[in-house]
């Protein structure tokens, strides 16, 4: 089983809002996290110094399989974009999530090459759970043993050791899928 991401929970007052597009011609599903709400990390070179400088911004991003994450200049979780077929989409129930979910900002920590890339060779397990209005996101037969709410509709799960582990989609129905 492949390394997935190592996450790191920073609390935030509020989960910011969600974008959610369906290109249905490509069949590519794209989430986006539409408000900031990346805080600062230390500068620790000079390309950063330079970028934060003149405000260029690298578009690091992890690879999981066949699902590509976007993460802010604070390497914070900003969404995800994936090319899939609903129809392959397992239907079944999911693990309930805790009553409560505390918001949070989700920074991945991976090892990027010099293109501001991480890929990993992972599986992308799609679950709809249509009874709970839930579509899930699992990486391999990682389980999620501790959650955030990294955005209105968005939960992130890592495991006990704090590895991306299932990203769920909250409130979905195939209609929004148009």
């Amino acid at each position: 089983m492949a390394q997935t991401p190592r996450v790191v929970f920073h609390s935030i007052a509020e989960a910011p809002a969600l974008s959610l597009d369906w290109d249905v011609d490509a069949h590519v599903l794209a989430v986006e996290i539409t408000e900031s709400v990346g805080i600062a990390r230390p500068t620790e070179n000079l390309s950063e110094r330079l970028s934060e400088q003149f405000e260029m911004e690298r578009a690091e991003r992890i690879v999981i399989g066949k699902m590509e994450l976007a993460l802010d200049r604070s390497r914070a979780f900003a969404g995800f974009e994936l090319r899939t077929n609903p129809e392959t989409w397992q239907q079944t129930s999911l693990r309930d999530l805790p009553e409560s979910l505390d918001s949070a900002r989700a920074e991945l920590q991976a090892d990027f090459d010099a293109n501001g890339i991480a890929s990993l060779d992972a599986t992308v397990d799609i679950v709809l759970d249509t009874g709970a209005g839930q579509l899930s996101f699992v990486f391999d037969d990682y389980v999620a043993g501790k959650w955030a709410l990294v955005s209105d509709r968005l939960a992130v799960g890592v495991t006990l050791d704090d590895r991306f582990a299932e990203i769920r989609l909250l409130d979905f129905s195939r209609r929004e899928l148009g």
